[in-house]
Order: C-alpha cells, then sequence, then structure tokens
C-alpha cells in the first residue's frame, strides 16, 4: 500500500469516528487513542523495534522524523488526557484527539486531509500550548535514551514529563555517577537503542542538561534467572525443562520460605532501621498466610525464632 493510500484510509477512520452518533465521547477517545497507537505502529514498522509503551513509540517516530515541538506537545497532551479520564475535559478530549490524528498523519505521509474531514475538525487547538521549562531537580524522571554521543560524555532522550523537547543528559560526571560507567557499557552493547530509563536525583542545569545521580535501566521483561541457567546443563541447552516445571505442582520448601522472609526483613530494616519485629512479621504474615499453611505446626514454629534472632542482630 502506498503513503497516499495509507493517509487516506486512515483520515477515513478519524472521518468515521468523528460521525459515528452511537458513540459517546468516552467511545471516541478510546477510538481516536486506538487509531494513534496504529498510527505510530505504522510509522515504525520498518524498524522492527520492541517498545514496551505508547510513550516510548511515539517518542522515536517523533525524534526520527523531527516533528514540531508543537505537535508532539499536543500529541503527548492527548496521550494523557485520554487515559487520565478527568471530568470535565471528555469534549475537549476527543476534539484534541481528531485533530492530533489528522495532523500527524499529515506529517508523516505528507498527505492533507481531505475537505470532508477538515469541516468536523477544531479550527484551533482545544488547549493551550504550554512550553515547558527546566527544573532545577527532579527527584525522579523516566526518559527514553535514543542515541549515545560517547565523545562528550551524553546521552540524547525524551522525557515522557516533556517529551516535545529532546534533552541530554550526562554521564561519567567524576563523583557523581561515573560509577555507573558499566550500566552505560551495557546500554550500548546489549540493550541498544531505543531503551526506557529510570534517572534519579536529577540535577537539571540553565542549560537544561540533566545530571542524574543513578541511572537504571528499565526492563521490559523481568527474567528468572536461576531457570535461565537451569537451561544450560552438561553442555547442551534444554529449555523444556522449565516448561515442564510449570504444570508440575508446587511443593513448598522451608529454605525457600526462610530466604524469601529473610530478603523481606532485609528491605524493610534497609528502609525502616527501627521497624519492630512484631509488625515486621505481622505485615509479611498477614497478605498470604498461605505460605505458612503448607508447613505443620512443628516446622512453623522454628521460622519465628529464627528471624526474632535475624532482627536483633
Amino acid at each position: 500500500m502506498s503513503s497516499e493510500a495509507l493517509a487516506v484510509l486512515l483520515f477515513k477512520e478519524i472521518e468515521k469516528i468523528a460521525r459515528n452518533q452511537e458513540l459517546d465521547t468516552v467511545g471516541k477517545t478510546d477510538a481516536l487513542y486506538r487509531l494513534l497507537s496504529l498510527i505510530f505502529v505504522e510509522a515504525s514498522k520498518k524498524e522492527q523495534l520492541l517498545f514496551s509503551t505508547l510513550f516510548a513509540r511515539m517518542a522515536y517516530v517523533c525524534h526520527q522524523q523531527q516533528i514540531d515541538r508543537r505537535l508532539q506537545y499536543y500529541l503527548h497532551a492527548f496521550r494523557r488526557m485520554a487515559t487520565d479520564r478527568r471530568q470535565g475535559q471528555e469534549a475537549a478530549t476527543v476534539a484534541l484527539g481528531l485533530k492530533v490524528n489528522a495532523a500527524i498523519i499529515e506529517v508523516l505521509w505528507q498527505t492533507p486531509a481531505p475537505e470532508s474531514l477538515s469541516l468536523l475538525l477544531p479550527a484551533d487547538w482545544p488547549i493551550p500550548f504550554a512550553s515547558s521549562k527546566a527544573q532545577s531537580f527532579r527527584a525522579k524522571a523516566r526518559v527514553l535514551a535514543l542515541s549515545d554521543e560517547p565523545e562528550s560524555n551524553t546521552l540524547v532522550a525524551r522525557d515522557e514529563a516533556r517529551p516535545e523537547d529532546p534533552i541530554r543528559i550526562s554521564y561519567n560526571i567524576t563523583g557523581h555517577n561515573d560509577n555507573f560507567e558499566l550500566t552505560i557499557k551495557t546500554l550500548r552493547s546489549v540493550f541498544g537503542f531505543p531503551t526506557a530509563l529510570n534517572l534519579l536525583d536529577v540535577e537539571i542545569d540553565q542549560e537544561g542538561v540533566y545530571r542524574p545521580k543513578a541511572i537504571v535501566i528499565a526492563p521490559d521483561y523481568l527474567l528468572d534467572v536461576s531457570a535461565v541457567a537451569e537451561a544450560f546443563r552438561d553442555g547442551q541447552v534444554d529449555p523444556w525443562g522449565f516448561l515442564l516445571k510449570r504444570f508440575l505442582p508446587f511443593a513448598p520448601s522451608a529454605a525457600l520460605v526462610v530466604g524469601n522472609i529473610a530478603n523481606y526483613f532485609l528491605d524493610q530494616l534497609m528502609t525502616f532501621p527501627a521497624s519492630p519485629f512484631p509488625i515486621c512479621a505481622r505485615n509479611y504474615f498477614t497478605p498470604t498466610p498461605s505460605r505458612f499453611a503448607c508447613f505443620q505446626m512443628a516446622r512453623s514454629k522454628p521460622f519465628y525464632k529464627i528471624f526474632k534472632n535475624t532482627t536483633l542482630h
């Protein structure tokens, strides 16, 4: 399908949503949100990249296609409004969704909207454009890293909080975040770009450059490393053992319960050093008492004694 034919098809979808009398504002918002997702999937399908969120996909496409920052602002404004569902903004959300869908199609496929659709679109943007200003400090920022400039120790990224402008992230700053050099190397060699990052304790200078204290790669999937390791045995690779164990009944292990409790108490005492043992024990037991119910009384009592002694030391 040619670019112009695809654009015409997408314009027709917008017009169908706008003219659908059976859909209320919520239904139209959902339909426009799904259409926006489809537009960005079509715009990025050649790259064959995995994106964990719509924000990541939009930020990547907008960066690659050099989309006007004002349009980026309205695109992400609709993305947030469509998911927040705030009362009193229903009509504005639908109007914004109609206009941004049509606008991004025009830009990506260089095809003007048909007159029949233009008559259904609002003449002006339903919400005012608010230019973001750099802040001096943020406790946390979630960004999409798009490229690396190793000669200047800088990442180029988009901030989820203000995605209309590219940002620069400084790393390998002596005494500040140089201990995350391995994270940057892993980002280059393993994850590649684009990749979602969580930045912690971020200082933002007068030029808007981010100087995070910590850089954490946000995983798309959590892997069971023990299961991965067990697949490699006797010089052979056999992943079927993991699948087989998923169908076997779970056998409770005292050692496993002890390890889980140790991890829980360690987390609690690292965060709240003065936490009393009875409260910690109650908070661990109350949500899932079934983990102890499978043990006989004689085997459950030692848990209490062991971990009370652990917390005292």
